[in-house]
């Protein structure tokens, strides 16, 4: 029967056991708790001195302790501070974070603190990639680390640096954005989480199946301290299971595993837009009217439906981007859906309704119920004081927050001191397009006209009317080259348009379609007329 206390030199025996000896490089999952009581007793001062001081007697002075600090501030819309955000890993982890000797990273999601001669090293100006180049997990690996728990089994937070090296099919690249708080004050830093989708159960980690594995292969060893024990193996030997596995399953870290079911990411079913639909017989005058009503986050089912639509009256070809592809420092977001919103003052009475205005939302809010005062309101509502009588169009995009779009009218009228927000959002895995028009095809260097729609007012009837120019100029047999109207979210759409689509070789100029439509209008055709005459001059660079 398992002892129910432990003691320091138990402890100190137990790591030597699984291999810990003077100098090694230790990272630790910890529930201290569930050893048991403390020989001879004592209180929390009492627990900590008898884990560390094991540790020390172990590692010695030449050794290094580091255990997980996490916080996922950026993730919950937090600041973080290195020196004052505490840990969410458990007593013994904040208890080595506020040791005089200790020093922690300034990763805002995944931070660790480290105590020894190679603490420095470890943590000191680690990249914004939480498991990819640059990392404390990367800096592990290299360093010889070894991975010893207590209390737990054989996985740890370090798998996911082997999934994002490996490249598995179920996670993504997702920016988060925040402040550090430094001595300095504060900064704004972007941390990159390589997650799963949150909307497919199917993505779900576990990490039974390598502990499993892992024992089986003997690469694991463990050793029994009270009620509880500890299980010790190499970083390296970690990596290498994993590296060999995912080749025979490559699901066998998710919940899925053995099950024979892929766990791929997938696009979900398309749908009509919440907001607005397109009836049927519709002429293209009101195509971009509706179009020019509809929300459009920069990864978008209302966009996807907008260039199927398009589709409809013209050859169109679209191009795709998934979530978490990558071009230079930018990754293309998961896509955003706003199901639901209304804002309600304290008698119950509407102010504001996505089914009375759908640009009511801020690109990716999160979603949010609950009575608010009005001076937490106000510091979500934004306006425009350049065109305070327009509903803005605002994204709030790698920032997890809420936050709601008015007129400046609607924001003095607010009257009372209590409101209730009902905002329902979703996100999940999805895929940029991006819509090609031609005109005059042929084998030379095309001109390309951007439209980048969602991001201002007008944008559809821009695009569409130049569409309209160039066909009429193709049919009037005006146009020297090929030209092309390319339809996406945002600039970053054009360039993974221009990198992995239209090749640099094959392009003559890339023009803005809202650099010549600084006189445009409301009306389809007066805006046709308009870029006819500015498509044949020297285009825009």
């Amino acid at each position: 029967m398992a002892s129910s206390t432990f003691s320091r030199e138990e402890l100190a025996q137990a790591l030597e056991a699984v291999g810990i000896t003077a100098g090694s490089t230790v990272f630790s999952h910890s529930n201290i708790g569930y050893f048991g009581a403390l020989q001879n007793g004592g209180g929390k001062q009492d627990y900590f001195d008898a884990i560390y001081g094991a540790f020390q007697d172990v590692l010695t002075e030449s050794g290094t302790l580091i255990v997980p600090t996490f916080t996922y501030s950026y993730c919950k819309g937090q600041d973080f501070s290195p020196d004052e955000t505490p840990s969410t890993c458990g007593i013994f982890t904040e208890m080595i974070r506020l040791h005089t000797k200790a020093l922690r990273s300034n990763e805002p999601i995944f931070s660790v603190a480290a105590i020894g001669p190679r603490a420095r090293e470890l943590t000191e100006d680690v990249g914004e990639e939480c498991f990819g180049q640059g990392s404390f997990w990367q800096r592990l690996l290299e360093s010889g680390g070894i991975i010893c728990n207590l209390n737990f089994d054989a996985g740890s937070t370090f798998i996911h640096y082997a999934e994002r090296c490996l490249n598995v099919p179920y996670r993504y690249d997702k920016i988060f954005e925040g402040n550090l708080v430094g001595s300095a004050g504060k900064r704004k830093t972007r941390a990159i989480f390589y997650c799963q989708d949150l909307s497919n159960p199917n993505t779900v980690a576990s990490f039974e199946p390598f502990d499993k594995l892992a024992r089986e292969k003997s690469i694991v060893k463990t050793k029994k301290v009270g009620r509880g024990s500890l299980v010790s193996l190499t970083a390296q030997d970690t990596f290498s299971l994993i590296e060999h596995q995912l080749k025979i399953d490559p699901y066998f870290l998710t919940a899925s595993a053995g099950q024979g079911r892929t766990v791929d990411l997938t696009l979900p079913q398309k749908s009509a837009p919440t907001a607005l639909k397109i009836p049927s017989g519709c002429t293209i005058e009101s195509l971009a009217e509706i179009l020019d009503q509809l929300p459009i986050a920069t990864v978008s089912s209302n966009f996807d439906y907008a260039l199927e639509s398009l589709a409809d009256f013209m050859p169109l070809r679209i191009f795709s981007y998934p979530t978490g592809t990558r071009l230079a420092d930018e990754i293309v977001p998961e896509q955003w859906q706003c199901l639901a919103c209304r804002l309600t003052d304290g008698a119950g009475e509407e102010i504001l309704s996505f089914d009375q205005d759908p640009h009511l939302v801020a690109f990716y809010s999160r979603s949010f119920k609950g009575s608010v005062s009005k001076e937490v309101l106000l510091d979500h509502l934004y306006v425009d004081d350049q065109n305070p009588d327009q509903v803005p169009y605002r994204s709030v995009q790698n920032v997890p927050t809420w936050q709601l779009c008015a007129r400046k009218s609607t924001v003095a009228g607010l009257v009372g001191d209590t409101f209730t927000v009902s905002l329902e959002t979703s996100t999940c895995f999805g895929s940029m397009q991006v819509g090609e028009y031609t005109a005059n095809n042929s084998t030379l260097p095309a001109d390309i006209y951007y439209c980048a729609v969602g991001t201002r007012p007008r944008a559809w009837t821009e695009g569409l009317a130049a569409i309209l120019a160039l066909k009429e100029l193709e049919s009037e047999a005006k146009l020297t080259r090929p030209s092309k109207v390319i339809i996406g979210t945002c600039r970053l759409a054009l360039d993974l348009y221009l990198k992995n689509t239209a090749g640099q070789e094959s392009v003559q100029t890339v023009s803005l379609i809202d650099a010549f439509c600084q006189q445009g209008t409301d009306n389809l055709q007066q805006t046709k007329d308009l870029l006819k005459q500015s498509l044949l001059r020297l285009p825009i660079t």
